[in-house]
């Protein structure tokens, strides 16, 4: 199946441009990486999810974003690729788009009135507010913030505990917050993205050896 692509229009600066990419893509766990070929961002190696590929490439003001995942048969053995609408992922696929359109709109946020060669530094400014600043200074810009993501992984974690009476809904939700703990795990509120992905974690085994264990009794009473 095709890629995810789609391009937008930005004319903005090339070291604006790759300054939010690089932060919102360490900020969402994903590494810079060759793939085939392709210098691509990649997140997960196919242990708990399908990995999630980005790419992307600025030429004359204009931002290609590509976005697929791929099929792991075992941890880094991945085959064919998937775009973002279909069944088949349908959860990851929505992740990922969600994804590339917060990027998106990061992107697309005013910058003040400067010319392209004055842009030489960047820095965090969660507000978006670009007043008094000098012309030839640091220019404030607003970044990815993943602290909501690192809150529910907590509370994912902590519905997953469930898994003691419901064993699946135990491993559901487990899975859910690791991928929201792989997201918050580089915000200020980090220490709720590892609580819930040491619970989820802790979860998911047990809620596996439980449903080892009641099929075990079933299989028993049967031949009994």
């Amino acid at each position: 199946m095709p890629r995810f692509k789609t391009d937008i229009v930005l004319n903005k600066p090339e070291d604006f441009v790759n300054f939010i990419i690089k932060d919102f893509m360490n900020k969402e766990g994903f590494k810079y990486t060759v793939y085939k070929g392709e210098n691509v961002w990649q997140h997960g190696n196919g242990w708990l999810t399908s990995p999630q590929f980005i790419k992307t490439t600025y030429i004359n003001g204009t931002l290609t974003i590509e976005a697929w995942l791929k099929f792991a048969w075992l941890p880094g053995v991945y085959s064919g690729e998937m775009d973002l609408d279909g069944f088949v992922g349908a959860l990851i696929k929505n992740m990922l788009r969600d994804k590339v359109n917060n990027l998106i709109n990061l992107l697309k946020q005013p910058l003040p009135n400067e010319t392209t060669k004055n842009f030489n530094e960047f820095e965090i400014g969660g507000s978006g507010n670009y007043q008094n600043i000098p012309r030839n200074g640091p220019i404030l810009v607003k970044t990815h913030d993943t602290s909501g993501n690192a809150k529910f992984s907590l509370i994912f974690g902590l519905i997953s505990l469930i898994g003691f009476l419901f064993p699946v809904f135990g491993i559901i939700f487990g899975t859910l917050s690791i991928a929201y703990a792989g997201r918050g795990i580089n915000s200020s509120k980090n220490g709720m993205a590892i609580a819930g992905m040491v619970i989820s974690i802790f979860m998911i085994i047990i809620s596996i050896l439980l449903l080892i264990l009641n099929i075990i009794i079933k299989i028993n009473r049967i031949i009994s």
